[in-house]
């Protein structure tokens, strides 16, 4: 994340702020030095581990190692990631957005997880900042989502996402979402009102 930043010369953070959340690029000696760790706390709290470690094994130990916090830390340690950490106008941490499989000014993939009460239009107008942040900070010309879980898909579509295949059957999923959904949004369809 430090590459990514000290390339990032011409973005106003001021875009990060919306009506109901701000978003907190994070980056290692320029966050509060716990700042993943509460993160990491919300998620636990509000049951989100396995969704968001969904394509994660356990590795057969007593206790299960699968997003704990370890795994949590070296996710965010990778410097092909960008983070920004959801937060409310009370600064409450309600969620984040990353981006995976970044390849500089062509491509990266987005993820997304909001707690409860943020997950309707706060997670839309998360979405657009971190698109906004992606399209003009990072110079992203195309973000793909690829998710199993249909209210992903459906957050995807209502933020300007176009579905390009959905596999059905895909995956064995305990709660009944077993197809993989594939979308994806190019800078052009962002900048010209998509959204």
């Amino acid at each position: 994340m430090e590459q990514l930043i000290s390339q990032e010369v011409n973005f106003d953070v001021k875009k990060l702020y919306g009506k109901t959340l701000k978003l907190l690029p994070y980056a290692r000696g320029f966050c509060p030095r716990d700042i993943l760790y509460h993160l990491w706390s919300v998620l636990e709290s509000e049951g989100l581990t396995n969704f968001v470690f969904h394509s994660h094994f356990e590795n057969g130990t007593p206790y299960r190692t699968t997003g704990d916090l370890v795994e949590f830390v070296k996710l965010f340690d990778d410097p092909n990631r960008c983070l920004l950490i959801a937060v409310s106008l009370e600064n409450r941490i309600v969620g984040a957005i990353w981006f995976d499989d970044i390849v500089r000014k062509f491509k990266a993939s987005i993820s997304i997880f909001m707690i409860k009460g943020y997950r309707k239009e706060a997670a839309i107008e998360a979405v657009h900042l971190a698109l906004d942040y992606a399209f003009h900070g990072l110079g992203i010309q195309t973000v793909w989502a690829i998710t199993p879980w249909l209210h992903a898909a459906n957050l995807a579509r209502n933020t300007g996402f176009k579905t390009i295949v959905t596999v059905p059957d895909m995956l064995p999923q305990e709660n009944g979402d077993k197809d993989l959904h594939i979308l994806r949004i190019k800078r052009e369809e962002f900048d010209h009102g998509a959204c």
